[in-house]
């Protein structure tokens, strides 16, 4: 026999490097590497944990990160092209050999079953500026918000073009679809819509989380619940496996993975732990303001970012709120930048 070392990472994107953590079992990181990729916008780990893809919005490019390489972690000398339009995010998933680089309006593909060598499958039009995209668990579809129409469109990563659209917020005139994520079991789409810098002019709206079943190619409404101490949301994350401890475990009907929403309510920034029925616990409490977050594969902690007048910080927080860590970085705090792009390794 022969003892086999698991590392997992947790990725963060600055505008001048990309750090690697290491995720620990008591919740704690450590950081590993700290990669000098500039202009970093976005990032994602592939299916399989081998490559980390990196968007370069300005230079309208992809990088790639052999994360298994000899020596550790290293950035490969190509990049791949992203278009010429303007770049929303990336969307990857476990166990689907696939990269969605979203832009405003179109979603460019690529094939990545050779995890650090890309190629260019499709590139699929959009009818409405993009918001936010999701993969399915299957591989078969990606799941797109848009701003203008408040709809959900599905696409067929077989055929490369829209199958399903569903308009989610009635008579809205005004953007509100904010984020979106499949069910660990692929069946549901959980949307969440409220307000945003470009909405309050029209008036203030409940933050709500959408629920969507999806049959084959086609989208239909199960329901909506309220949350209501998010005012301001943000990003949304889930479980991606359906199997939770008891003490972790958040009831519903459909589900019992584990949902966080960032969200600036009344100027504090804050991460949610919430249900289906719209119930919420606030876990992470942060001046500076939160970014994306993102659940542990062993369904304990919630990873989130923030930046500090020294840098990055690194925070997680036990699920059922009762621990609390954070790691920080350094570096600086850039100007003009808010979002901290994560992404965990699977």
């Amino acid at each position: 026999s022969k003892a086999i070392e698991v590392k997992r990472y947790l990725a963060a994107a600055t505008p001048s490097s990309v750090q690697l953590a290491l995720t620990q079992p008591d919740g704690k990181l450590t950081l590993a590497a700290r990669l000098n990729v500039q202009g970093a916008s976005d990032l994602c780990f592939g299916h399989d944990g081998q490559a980390l893809y990196v968007a370069l919005a300005k230079e309208k490019s992809l990088k790639v990160i052999a994360v298994a390489a000899k020596g550790g972690p290293a950035v490969l000398p190509s990049s791949y092209r992203m278009g010429t339009g303007a770049f929303v995010e990336l969307a990857c998933r476990s166990g689907v050999p696939v990269v969605a680089a979203l832009q405003r309006k179109a979603v460019l593909l690529y094939d990545a079953r050779v995890p650090t060598a890309l190629a260019e499958l499709a590139s699929i039009p959009l009818p409405d500026d993009a918001v936010a995209a999701a993969l399915s668990p299957d591989g078969e579809s990606l799941a797109v918000l848009t701003k203008n129409s408040n709809a959900l469109l599905l696409l067929s990563l077989k055929t490369h073009n829209v199958v399903a659209t569903l308009p989610l917020l009635d008579g809205e005139t005004v953007p509100l679809l904010r984020d979106l994520v499949y069910a660990p079991a692929g069946n549901e789409l959980w949307v969440v819509s409220g307000n945003s810098a470009n909405s309050v002019v029209a008036g203030t709206r409940p933050t709500r989380v959408h629920r969507v079943a999806v049959h084959g190619i086609s989208l239909s409404r199960i329901g909506s619940a309220v949350i209501g101490p998010a005012t301001g949301p943000g990003y949304l994350a889930v479980s991606q496996r359906e199997a939770v401890m008891a003490a972790a475990a958040i009831r519903s009907t459909a589900s019992k993975a584990t949902l966080l929403l960032s969200s600036v309510d009344d100027g504090a920034s804050r991460l949610l732990r919430f249900d289906l029925d719209g119930k919420a616990v606030p876990l992470i409490e942060d001046a500076e303001g939160l970014s994306h977050s993102l659940v542990s594969h062993d369904q304990k902690w919630a990873y989130s970012a923030a930046w500090s007048e020294k840098g990055l910080r690194l925070i997680s927080a036990s699920l059922d709120g009762v621990t609390k860590d954070e790691t920080e970085i350094g570096g600086g705090k850039p100007a003009g930048v808010s979002s901290i792009p994560l992404s965990l390794a699977p």
